[in-house]
């Protein structure tokens, strides 16, 4: 299913890009006047969304960061684990016991300090649960009172290069919810309408003061595992049973709680100075970018390379805030809002610290009155799940055009 997926999407991204860098070559040489071109009127604009949709992607977040630029940034992951059939039995209730049972959590990404240690969180949800519904940034459940996680010291493993040297870690949970499971009734255990409603999930948050952990919940190897024994008559059989958290039917979001007073994120916002842009799905925000076409003079464009620089003083050590890996750029109809699919996406140079766009082919037909001139908006690929930020500068946003006139 996964496999998928990301196919899906990698030709969704190629298949949207927008490349029109053809002209020169069909013109005969001794009719070409070459220009090129830097100085057009940019207009940026920070955008505040209320709500993003957290529920639609495998890719959830735990944890919390302070950032000088944008505030402090906290997430927490509802997640709902299933069975892995029907009608499950895990034996007669007086030959079991509860040996343990662990969360497995299979960390994919991290954002802040590595080597921060802390606790993790884990409470059971109070509240129903499901997957029919659409759950946002800013969605909430109850959930009851009492850690049932035993894990005191949280720690990201990376090796010298930076690259983690595992990715499952096993979280020990009380013997509470593990005795609530393996001794759970038959009709809770026929399937997973009913086994939804005796469990609903787990919230999953922590104590870190400048991390944030990513986690694929439908990975194989992220889990809830139950470990327990069976007393026959001369002999104890161990066993171990599964409970998964799959793409389609199982329930999950991430809640992200922002704040932001004094710093430069809010001064941005209630002066909509163009100085600075903010573009963070952690933040909940996107970028609104409109060229102005009155300077460009000419009424062919071979070429038309949109950059946006990225402030790397804000950057800091890596990999702490590092920028979004890839963003996408949308069409923004007279309401700055994103219309249709992407048309192009760019990924993060790190050299050159900027992202780069080719819209030969929007510049041209703006020129030539095709369609309507509304800006454009710039988004992070994964705004649900991303918690990577860009701070871009207003001053040093290009637009280069390369272009020729008929002599």
């Amino acid at each position: 299913m996964k496999i998928i997926f990301l196919g899906a999407l990698f030709l969704w991204i190629s298949g949207c890009k927008v490349n029109n860098d053809e002209g020169l070559a069909v013109l005969p040489p001794d009719t070409i006047d070459g220009r090129y071109s830097t100085n057009h009127l940019i207009t940026l604009q920070t955008l505040k969304i209320d709500s993003t949709i957290t529920s639609s992607s495998s890719m959830q977040t735990f944890g919390k960061y302070q950032d000088a630029f944008m505030g402090t940034l906290q997430a927490e992951a509802y997640v709902q684990y299933l069975l892995s059939g029907t009608n499950v039995n895990f034996g007669d209730p007086s030959k079991l016991s509860l040996d343990s049972l662990e969360l497995w959590l299979f960390v994919t990404s991290y954002y802040g300090d590595s080597s921060e240690v802390a606790p993790i969180y884990i409470n059971e949800i109070n509240e129903s649960f499901t997957n029919e519904q659409t759950y946002y940034n800013h969605s909430i459940l109850n959930t009851l009172s009492n850690n049932l996680s035993l894990l005191h010291d949280f720690k990201i493993q990376l090796d010298t290069s930076g690259n983690f040297k595992r990715r499952i870690h096993k979280i020990r949970l009380d013997n509470a919810l593990g005795n609530k499971l393996l001794f759970a009734n038959s009709n809770d255990l026929q399937d997973n309408s009913k086994f939804r409603e005796f469990f609903k999930g787990l919230k999953i948050s922590s104590g870190h003061q400048n991390l944030m952990v990513g986690f694929d919940v439908i990975s194989d190897s992220s889990r809830l595992v139950l470990h327990y024994s069976v007393q026959e008559i001369d002999t104890v059989i161990k066993k171990t049973y599964n409970f998964f958290s799959d793409f389609v039917t199982a329930a999950k979001f991430t809640n992200y709680q922002r704040t932001y007073t004094g710093t430069l994120y809010e001064q941005v916002l209630n002066t909509q100075s163009q100085d600075y842009g903010f573009l963070s799905s952690g933040s909940q925000n996107q970028l609104y970018i409109k060229i102005s076409t009155d300077s460009i003079q000419t009424t062919a464009v071979n070429r038309a390379v949109l950059e946006i620089p990225v402030d790397s003083t804000a950057i800091g050590s890596n990999p702490k805030f590092l920028p979004p890996s890839l963003v996408f750029l949308y069409n923004a109809d007279e309401n700055k809002k994103p219309q249709g699919l992407n048309m192009s996406s760019a990924s993060y140079d790190a050299e050159k610290k900027r992202y780069s766009f080719v819209i030969t082919e929007k510049i041209n037909n703006y020129l030539r009155k095709i369609e309507e001139n509304h800006g454009f908006i710039i988004t992070p690929v994964f705004p649900g799940s991303s918690v990577n930020r860009a701070i871009i500068l207003g001053n040093k946003l290009r637009l280069k055009i390369y272009s020729t006139q008929l002599q």
